[in-house]
């Protein structure tokens, strides 16, 4: 791919990962599986803006029973990725584009699908951590980044990370499909979405590219990047 020298020489692709890399969100499927409660009660809380964000995804993760290689194995067995993405981040690579998953998910998850399908790339997202059977989380990336106007705390501050990009001089490509996805992306240069993400762009008439695979994307970024 040549590029024409232009305000997008120098491109950043910041990727949400569940539901966006992954076909189906691999937190919620873990959840499902090794949760033993209604884990679904401390994201209706942080709706209500009764808790942070970060606050219930420590309540709601360390709720899991299991052991490392149990969430590996039940990872490496259930958790798909996107048609073309493997390919996205080895193209994004070669054409001398940045490439970062940012996400509330979970380290050993996320980790887990890259060695599956040989990914090399940065990941920005929370921690996991085991004794025995019991997990407990830590937020590497929340401070001293995430500091919202109205009070909210991240686990992954992902508009910190679009914030801080952007006044390194990149231009921010965004890649996302839920409600956490809507901060950074408002912030973002060029945003694709789906689910969530893209009907609240829609409700608030702000553009997007819709996106269902890692090829459409790819195909579209690459005419961005060819004009």
């Amino acid at each position: 791919m040549t590029k024409k020298k232009n305000s997008m020489d120098k491109v950043y692709v910041l990727s949400d990962f569940d539901g966006t890399v992954t076909v189906e969100d691999a937190a919620v499927a873990l959840l499902n599986e090794y949760c033993p409660m209604d884990w679904y009660e401390y994201v209706r809380k942080w709706e209500r803006r009764d808790t942070t964000l970060r606050e219930s995804l420590k309540e709601m993760y360390e709720h899991i029973i299991a052991t490392k290689v149990q969430v590996e194995d039940f990872v490496g067995k259930n958790v798909l990725v996107r048609k073309g993405f493997p390919e996205f981040v080895r193209w994004c690579d070669k054409n001398g584009l940045g490439f970062t998953v940012v996400s509330e998910g979970l380290d050993v998850v996320i980790n887990k699908v890259f060695e599956k399908y040989d990914v090399d790339a940065k990941v920005l997202t929370n921690r996991m951590l085991f004794k025995g059977n019991k997990v407990t989380i830590e937020f590497p990336e929340t401070p001293p980044l995430c500091h919202h106007d109205d009070g909210e705390i991240c686990g992954t501050c992902k508009s910190s990370h679009v914030k801080r990009l952007q006044d390194e001089g990149w231009t921010v490509v965004y890649i996302g499909d839920g409600k956490t996805d809507v901060r950074p992306g408002s912030l973002a240069d060029v945003v694709f979405g789906r689910r969530s993400l893209a009907r609240t762009f829609t409700e608030q008439g702000r553009y997007f590219f819709p996106f269902e695979n890692f090829v459409a994307i790819r195909e579209r970024l690459g005419n961005i990047l060819a004009r």
